[in-house]
């Protein structure tokens, strides 16, 4: 597989954004799904996609009939009842719930011995091709395997570049909790071209402030560099 023709922003966007006004989430939970049969279900989850069965709550056990599926740091909550009729047929384009492989090859085999009917579809992008298996559960509810995690996450609504404008690269890739992102507005090609103030990788680096970088524009106002510990305690913006 190809390696990632762009910078990835993962562990950039997984930081808060002080005063970005969003709810206050740490991550998802769960999903719930209506099954029609709550054992049909279990089986599939736990048999063909590899989830564990976990204790539910005795109060919902008494009230209603379903269950509690934990796995891929993903909780999956079955409730008995009448879910939305869906079609037989396998749409890649209907709402799904998608899983990372790391060989599709071994998954097709394994839904061929299941005798689970699947679509497969490849598109490429970037010289790197992304491959997607679709099949259903036993509600006809979509189910994709896929290497996705291949290609790299670039947002689209991150604050522009000072130096470029590049609005979607806003934040250089070596960012971490240590080096905050939101303190180094300048992309990683403008920050390697104005000259070794970093190496952006290494997480002792030394790295600009804003202070910094506003006065590397000046010839006359020396630059300055900040450890990255006495970044990580100075107050954000």
């Amino acid at each position: 597989m190809a390696a990632c023709a762009a910078p990835d922003y993962r562990r950039q966007l997984s930081m808060d954004r002080p005063g970005s006004g969003h709810l206050a989430l740490r991550s998802v939970n769960h999903i719930s799904k209506v099954c029609s049969n709550v054992a049909a279900s279990v089986a599939f989850y736990r048999d063909v996609l590899g989830f564990h069965v976990v204790k539910r709550p005795d109060a919902f056990n008494e009230s209603f009939e379903g269950c509690w599926l934990w796995r891929y740091g993903l909780g999956l909550h079955l409730i008995k009842g009448q879910p939305v009729p869906r079609s037989t047929h396998i749409d890649p384009k209907a709402d799904h719930l998608s899983f990372q492989a790391d060989s599709l090859e071994a998954v097709t085999a394994q839904l061929g011995r299941r005798g689970i009917p699947y679509v497969q579809q490849r598109v490429m992008e970037d010289g790197m091709e992304v491959s997607q298996l679709f099949f259903h559960d036993p509600d006809n509810n979509m189910i994709e395997v896929c290497n996705c995690d291949c290609l790299p996450i670039i947002p689209l609504d991150l604050p522009r570049c000072n130096t470029c404008a590049n609005e979607a690269a806003a934040m250089l890739p070596g960012a971490s909790p240590h080096k905050p992102a939101m303190l180094v507005p300048q992309c990683q090609a403008c920050c390697a071209a104005a000259g070794p103030c970093c190496s952006c990788e290494d997480d002792e680096a030394m790295i600009e402030s804003r202070d910094s970088l506003d006065s590397s524009r000046s010839e006359t106002t020396p630059r300055f560099s900040t450890s990255a510990a006495a970044l990580a305690a100075a107050p954000l913006p």
